[in-house]
C-alpha cells in the first residue's frame, strides 16, 4: 500500500501540459522523477520485472510473466487494441520502458510484457503504424513500428532517435508533439521560440525528415490540431486571444491565413484558447479556454472559423477552469478537464450545428487530470490522474461518465495513446 500511495503522490514530470500550472510542474525539473521501488520476480518463458526498480517486464518473447510496480504482466494476450504509456522512471537518467496495455472488449486494461524503451516524454501515433516519443530535454524523437496481428510489439525505426533542430529551455516552455490525422506529418510546438517544427513521415518506414520550410513561426503555440481533411492547421494563441489558421500542402509547407480573433467578453481573457480539438466530421473545432469552452464552425473552403450557436459556454458556474479536452470516438460527446480539483465537464455536440449542451451531472469526479483519451472501439474514457490510469464508462445515450470504483490499477508517467493492432 505504501508503494501505491507513493506513486499516486509522485510528481508528473514528463508532460508540460498546463499553462497556469507550469511553475508548479517545473518544480520536478532537474532532479528527475522520484524512484519507486518494488521487488520484481519472473517466471520461465519471459523476463520478469527487474528487482528493486519499477520497470515492469523484460522481453516480450516467450509466454512468461513478470511483476513490478504495476503487478503481473502477461505474454499470453492477443488484443485488438493496445494502450501505450511510459513507465515511471527508476532514476534520474530519464530513460524508461514504454508499457503496452491490452484493451479488452469491455475496455478493461491488462499489462502486456514488452521491452521498448526511450527517453521519457510525450507519445504520438501515426495511423496505428508508428509510435513516437518526444523528449524535449534531448530535442529528439524516438520512433517505433507497431506490430499488428494482435501483437502491439514495438521495434525501433532505423535512424531513431531523430534530432529536432530546435532548443527547448528548461523553464517557461510548453513543447508538445502532435500528429497529422492523414499520417503525413508530425509537429512540435515550441512556445518560447514562437515556432512549430514540422517533420515529414515516411509512410513505409516511419522515418522522419524535416519539412522544407520548417520551422514555422506561430505566436505562443501550446497546442495545435489538423482538421480531418488535412488542409488546415489550427494553433491557439492564448497570449493574444487568437486562433492562428494555416493552410498546409503535401510537403508540410504551412501558410498563415487570417486568424480568428476572440471577441472580448464580459471578463477579458476568459475566452482565450488554450487547447483545441477537431470533430471527426471535419465541420467543427472546440477549444478549452481560460474560463469557457467554445465550439466553432469550419469553412471547408477557406478554413475560416465562426462561433457555433451558444458559444462560448462560460464554465464559472461549474467552478471549472478548462484545460484539456477530447471527444468520444463518435464525436457525440465532448469532455473537458479542469486544471485543478473540480472534475470533468461533459457536453453533447449537435452534429448539425456544433452547439454544445451541458450533460446532466457535470462536472464528474476527476481531480488534477493530465490526459483524456477515448477508446476508439468502445464507450470508455481513459483518464490520467497524477500517475494513475483510470477507466471511466461513458453512457452511450446520455454521455454521463461513471468513474471506476476502488484504487487505480496501473501507474504510468506520460500521456496515453491507443493503437488498433489487428
Amino acid at each position: 500500500m505504501e508503494d501505491v500511495v507513493r506513486v499516486q503522490r509522485s510528481v508528473f514530470c514528463s508532460m508540460v501540459l498546463v499553462f497556469e500550472l507550469l511553475l508548479v510542474l517545473m518544480g520536478c525539473g532537474g532532479g528527475g522523477c522520484p524512484t519507486v521501488n518494488r521487488t520484481g520476480s519472473s517466471s520461465s518463458g519471459g523476463s520478469g520485472g527487474t528487482k528493486g526498480t519499477s520497470n515492469v517486464c523484460g522481453t516480450s518473447n516467450g509466454n512468461g510473466s513478470g511483476s513490478g510496480i504495476n503487478g503481473q504482466c502477461s505474454g499470453h494476450l492477443s488484443p485488438n487494441e493496445v494502450l501505450y504509456s511510459f513507465d515511471i522512471p527508476t532514476d534520474t537518467s530519464n530513460v524508461a520502458n514504454i508499457l503496452p496495455f491490452a484493451v479488452d472488449g469491455n475496455g478493461a486494461l491488462a499489462l502486456m510484457c514488452g521491452n521498448a524503451s526511450a527517453n521519457i516524454g510525450q507519445l504520438a501515433l501515426i495511423g496505428n503504424k508508428f509510435l513516437y516519443a518526444f523528449d524535449s530535454n534531448t530535442a529528439k524523437i524516438a520512433a517505433f513500428t507497431i506490430a499488428h496481428g494482435n501483437s502491439g510489439a514495438l521495434t525501433a525505426v532505423a535512424g531513431s532517435a531523430f534530432p529536432i533542430p530546435d532548443t527547448f529551455t528548461s523553464s517557461g516552455n510548453f513543447p508538445r508533439i502532435e500528429a497529422d490525422p492523414l499520417g503525413r506529418f508530425l509537429f512540435i510546438t515550441n512556445f518560447n521560440a514562437s515556432q512549430i517544427d514540422v517533420f515529414q513521415v515516411d509512410p513505409t518506414t516511419g522515418a522522419l525528415t524535416i519539412a522544407p520550410n520548417s520551422p514555422v513561426h506561430a505566436s505562443s503555440p501550446i497546442h495545435l490540431v489538423v482538421e480531418p481533411s488535412g488542409n488546415f492547421v489550427y494553433v491557439p494563441d492564448s497570449q493574444n486571444a487568437l486562433i492562428n489558421i494555416f493552410s498546409i500542402d503535401s510537403t508540410g509547407n504551412m501558410t498563415l491565413k487570417v486568424p480568428f480573433t476572440v471577441p472580448t467578453g464580459a471578463v477579458p481573457g476568459t475566452d482565450a484558447p488554450l487547447f483545441i480539438e477537431a470533430h471527426p466530421n471535419g465541420k467543427f473545432l472546440f477549444t478549452a479556454n481560460r474560463g469557457s469552452v467554445a465550439a466553432y464552425v469550419i469553412d471547408s473552403t477557406t478554413g475560416a472559423l465562426s462561433y457555433a450557436p451558444n458559444s462560448p459556454f462560460n464554465t464559472s458556474s461549474l467552478q471549472i477552469a478548462p484545460l484539456l479536452l477530447t471527444l468520444d470516438a463518435s464525436g457525440t460527446f465532448l469532455y473537458v478537464a479542469d486544471t485543478g480539483n473540480n472534475g470533468i465537464a461533459g457536453f453533447t455536440v449537435n452534429g448539425t450545428t456544433g452547439a454544445l449542451a451541458l450533460i446532466n451531472g457535470s462536472p464528474f469526479p476527476g481531480a488534477s487530470v493530465s490526459d483524456l483519451v477515448p477508446n476508439p472501439a468502445g464507450p470508455q474514457l481513459y483518464v490520467h490522474i497524477g500517475n494513475s490510469i483510470n477507466v471511466y464508462a461513458i453512457d452511450p445515450t446520455t454521455g454521463v461518465l461513471t468513474p471506476p470504483t476502488g484504487q487505480a490499477q496501473f501507474f504510468t508517467a506520460s500521456n496515453l495513446v491507443i493503437a488498433n493492432v489487428q
